[in-house]
Order: C-alpha cells, then structure tokens, then sequence
C-alpha cells in the first residue's frame, strides 16, 4: 500500500514507473506534486487558496480518473490513497486471473459432447463433439439432436451426428468453450445404461 502523508511522497517517482505513465492533462500546474505507483499518478496543486487532485491511471491515453477540489489535506489525502489502493488491488486482481488461465490445463478428450444453451426470447441448444485434442485447445464439430415437442420440448445430443464444420477452439476454465460472448458450451456427462451411454436431456424453445 503506498501512503502519501500530504507533506512527503513515500514512493517517489522513478524513470521506470514515469515510463508506465503515457497520458498527463497539460492544465496541470507546473509547480504541481506527483504520486507515482507503476498503477497510476496523481497531482496535487493548489490554485487560488483551493485544493485541487488530478489522478491517471497507468497506460491512459486520454482520460483522466479524476479531477476534484478538496476541502482539506486531510481529505485529499485520503481519496489519493483510496484511489491508489483500488488500482493496485484491480491490477493484482487481473495478475491473478492471467496466472490461473495460464496454468489451467482441460480434461477434454476425444468423443466428450458439450452443450451450449442461449438466446434471448427463445432458448437455443447447440451440441459439440470433440474430435480432436491439441494441448489447451480441441477441435470441434456440431452435432445432431434428437428433440422432442412443437415449438418447445427436450433434446438430446446424437454423437456422431455431425451437421458442422471442425472448429480449433481453446478451452477455457471449467472445461468450457467461448463461441461468442453469449454463448459458452460446457462438458455434459452421460451416465451408463446397459453399456450405453446416456445424456441428460435439455429444454428447448421456440418463443420465450
């Protein structure tokens, strides 16, 4: 956690940590104070008796976080540090989730079915084989259903069925697959029936 005091800056800037910094408003005054992490600076001035607190984050281009008057050294120091913290736990936060995609390893194999529902007024479910496996990624292809229903019902997925072309997709947590933002497909197991595996069924719909 840095602490700026008011009075000193106790992580003073470094070329380093300037070089993360590509944006500064040119209204800042040149007399202006700089708290600089590697997540973000902010300026202190004063300007005719007021206190004033201008903050960017590390790698801006154009904005600014904020730009705010304070009634004391008190309270501005005290947004600093707030602001401060916030980008350094966002930026932890995204380190982490990088590190754990990176060392996430699937379970997929050939001949594993998943299943993707989605829509908006309607609920569509699309089944996928997987007919491939090449580290953290699988190659794919759509398959038939067997449906049930009118303009609603259940479904299942009929493996080796395939109405699509072989996608190379990566696997992502969860043993899952992105095709769209709105639309993941996730591994559904079967269960054992006099030797025959058997899927879970799945509702689907036509209208809302």
């Amino acid at each position: 956690m840095l602490t700026y005091t008011g009075s000193t800056v106790s992580n003073p800037a470094t070329e380093n940590e300037r070089g993360n910094i590509m944006y500064k408003p040119s209204h800042i005054p040149a007399d202006a104070r700089d708290v600089v992490t590697d997540y973000g600076t902010a300026w202190l001035f004063e300007m005719a008796g007021k206190l004033y607190a201008i903050g960017v984050r590390a790698k801006a281009v154009r904005n600014t976080d904020f730009h705010y008057r304070f009634r004391s050294e008190e309270s501005r120091t005290e947004y600093v540090n707030k602001w401060l913290d916030s980008l350094a736990a966002h930026a932890e936060s995204v380190a982490s989730r990088r590190a754990k995609r990176s060392s996430f390893s699937h379970t997929l194999k050939v001949g594993d079915i998943l299943r993707a529902s989605w829509g908006y007024e309607q609920t569509n479910i699309d089944y996928y084989e997987v007919v491939a496996v090449k580290s953290k990624f699988v190659d794919v292809r759509e398959i038939g259903q067997l449906r049930e229903g009118g303009d609603r019902g259940e479904c299942a997925p009929a493996p080796g069925q395939y109405i699509g072309k072989v996608e190379h997709k990566r696997v992502v947590e969860g043993n899952a697959i992105k095709f769209a933002s709105y639309k993941y497909a996730y591994l559904i197991q079967p269960h054992q029936v006099a030797g025959c595996k058997i899927f879970p069924t799945s509702y689907w719909s036509a209208y809302a």
